[in-house]
């Protein structure tokens, strides 16, 4: 699934809540969705570096092995 989508659901279920829970637990609810929104974007982030450094490495690699 990637990103756009998981925002996406994520806000269908925030109006879904806003219409249905009263104001203070909406806002809990609310900081625990974007708080594991947040930690998802996040090791989506690490997760993109540590392959694309990875990837660098292995070019370099193929690079020494055809000179």
């Amino acid at each position: 699934m990637n990103l756009f989508a998981l925002l996406l659901s994520a806000a269908v279920v925030m109006g879904t809540m806003a219409c249905v829970m009263p104001n203070t637990e909406f806002m809990l609810a609310m900081r625990i969705v974007l708080s594991v929104l947040l930690v998802i974007y996040v090791g989506l982030l690490a997760y993109i570096e540590i392959q694309s450094r990875r990837i660098a490495r292995e070019i370099q690699e193929l690079k020494g092995q055809a000179q």
